[in-house]
């Protein structure tokens, strides 16, 4: 009886740890997402409604979710209490700590970092540019992660039941 409820055991956390990763699959493809949505909503407030980039950003927070909210939330507070500091200062900072919560790429989070080092020390026309084009490498990047979700979630999954019915088989 002991070895049975210890079997099952192994092949639950084995299946839980699979569907974990084929999950995260879906949330990194959701990050990208956000991003290029919050991105497109900082620039309506920054290009359209010439709204300071502190109340942008934080206003960006509160229509995002998760940890990219947390993130614009970050960059906002950032420029709020820093003193003399930069809108790429504020952004590197705010994005060096919600990078451990976040499932982005080492790509992605160079384009990040990339794009924040010119946020608000340009004019409109340069700001929209740098956002057009932030927001073009997201979309391509979030096409191929789509396509990896598309092909490796189910993968994860069934790989994760398979290994836990396996070293179950081995150990009976």
């Amino acid at each position: 009886m002991l070895k049975l409820i210890g079997a099952l055991l192994v092949i639950i956390s084995f299946g839980v740890i699979g569907m974990v990763l084929g999950r995260n699959l879906t949330k990194h493809t959701e990050e990208l997402r956000q991003l290029q949505f919050g991105l497109a909503a900082l620039e309506t407030e920054i290009i359209y409604a010439l709204t300071p980039l502190p109340q942008a950003l934080k206003t960006v927070a509160r229509q995002t979710k998760g940890p990219i909210s947390k993130f614009f939330a970050e960059v906002s507070q950032e420029l709020n209490e820093g003193q003399g500091q930069t809108g790429g200062e504020a952004w590197s900072k705010a994005l060096e700590r919600v990078a451990p919560y976040l499932l982005l790429t080492e790509g992605e989070m160079s384009c990040l970092e990339q794009f924040g080092q010119g946020l608000g020390s340009s004019d409109r026309e340069d700001q929209l540019k740098r956002l057009t084009s932030i927001k073009m490498q997201l979309a391509t990047r979030e096409k191929e992660a789509e396509t990896t979700k598309n092909q490796f979630q189910k993968i994860w999954q069934t790989l994760g039941w398979a290994c836990g019915l396996v070293l179950t088989l081995m150990f009976i």
